[in-house]
């Protein structure tokens, strides 16, 4: 079981994930420095979240720490290939989450003071964040430094 996945559900099977309403709090950052902000709405799936979270506690270690802030509440079905039509929905395949555009996924911070070599290191946590999600997607400060 993964730990960015419901526990408990409600339903046994739903319809296509609605597009979560941006609220006032997911346009800023809350804990972090640093963080992932979406430019275009998009469906996140669980491995996706997994790989960014996963990626980003390799790469900070014991230097920093990191927020995820998007949960995936609902699952897609899917059936089976070669299966005919009819017979009902398919089973269950993954959970995903779907986003709006300027949702901050995940804030991550620096314990150490800010350098020239921290800000290398933090372009570069970046690209590799923006490889593993394949999303349009921003990097964004506190203090308005990118």
């Amino acid at each position: 079981m993964n730990t960015l996945s419901p526990k408990i559900i409600q339903h046994n099977k739903t319809f296509y994930p609605k597009t979560l309403r941006i609220k006032k709090m997911s346009d800023f950052l809350l804990f972090g420095d640093f963080g992932l902000k979406i430019q275009k709405p998009c469906c996140l799936k669980i491995n996706q979240l997994e790989s960014l979270k996963k990626n980003l506690n390799k790469k900070l270690k014991k230097i920093g720490k990191v927020w995820i802030r998007t949960f995936c509440h609902s699952f897609i079905t899917k059936k089976p290939n070669e299966v005919r039509m009819g017979n009902g929905k398919g089973n269950f395949d993954t959970w995903v989450v779907n986003l709006p555009a300027g949702f901050i996924i995940l804030e991550f911070l620096f314990f150490e003071n800010l350098n020239n070599k921290t800000y290398i290191n933090i372009f570069s946590i970046f690209k590799m964040l923006k490889s593993k999600i394949g999303l349009d997607c921003k990097l964004i400060s506190k203090n308005d430094l990118f």
